[in-house]
């Protein structure tokens, strides 16, 4: 049994006075419908599908009681409080380590009984560890600007999606979901099948974007071909796992661009709160896309 009220709607929000249009699909022979328990009658299905009332809107509990022969269902939609944390919801907690395979994770802004918030527009900012990435964002608005790929993105209707690929290596994928003032969310999806993580020296080129984990930067087209890593705020990080130091490295170059006056690169070792080992100045090039290098 399926009911919803305006045909949008997944929590009893409302304005007071109002009355709401509450529609009712069932395959029972009969629903009753109750707010905070109290009864607005019992009808039967017929051949309609659904049924309707015209419901004075009171906070609380909404509530549909289906009968069928001698078997009861229930439904109940609550009124939601205000925002309170991010909720992660997969579509599955296992995967193929394949590289190819999709992972769709739901994301709701909740309050604190984790009822969606329908009216809820909150900015949701996403990351990554383990042999996943990030492959696109979405929340259904049909009007919005916003791009599919990026770590980000606004909730509509309390609600935005985040959508993950596993690379071709064993291991945990974690995504967590985080929001200006509210509680933050996170969930965990194994990945099997695959390969161990190569172990990578430190004496060659690694490629920026060949990152296993980041927080607020984004992949995007390399002038000088492939990719690059960019939107850098004051606190973003990538990190490379399995990486070879051999007997130490005295010195360290990245091949960098700024059309701003530039700024710092930390390194440091096992967490981007770990063990500080050095910094590369990050000059101006006048432009995104002129690199050079820098260590």
């Amino acid at each position: 049994m399926e009911y919803q009220a305006d045909g949008s709607h997944t929590a009893w929000n409302w304005s007071a006075g109002t009355n709401v249009e509450v529609w009712a699909y069932s395959n029972c022979d009969t629903v009753e419908l109750f707010l905070n328990g109290t009864s607005l009658g019992s009808k039967s299905i017929g051949t309609a599908g659904h049924l309707s009332w015209s419901v004075p809107w009171s906070s609380g509990t909404l509530r549909a009681k289906g009968t069928k022969g001698g078997t009861v269902v229930y439904d109940e939609v609550i009124t939601a409080g205000v925002p309170s944390k991010v909720l992660l919801k997969p579509d599955r907690t296992s995967v193929k380590a394949d590289g190819k395979d999709l992972i769709y994770i739901e994301t709701d802004i909740a309050d604190s009984n984790n009822v969606t918030v329908p009216t809820a527009d909150n900015a949701v900012n996403f990351s990554i560890s383990g042999p996943g990435v990030i492959v696109g964002v979405d929340n259904g608005n049909s009007i919005s600007t916003e791009s599919y790929k990026g770590n980000s993105r606004k909730a509509f209707s309390g609600k935005c999606l985040v959508i993950v690929q596993p690379t071709k290596v064993n291991g945990t994928i974690v995504v967590t979901a985080s929001s200006n003032g509210l509680a933050t969310g996170s969930v965990s999806v194994t990945s099997t099948g695959g390969g161990e993580a190569p172990i990578v020296s430190a004496y060659k080129q690694i490629e920026a974007e060949n990152y296993d984990n980041q927080s607020g930067i984004q992949n995007e087209s390399c002038k000088e071909g492939g990719q690059d890593v960019g939107y850098i705020e004051n606190g973003d990080y990538t990190v490379y796992n399995n990486v070879d130091f051999g007997s130490g490295a005295e010195s360290f170059t990245v091949r960098v661009a700024s059309a701003t006056s530039g700024g710092n690169i930390e390194i440091r070792l096992d967490s981007p709160n770990g063990t500080f080992v050095g910094t590369c100045p990050v000059v101006s090039t006048s432009d995104w896309q002129t690199f050079t290098d820098v260590k």
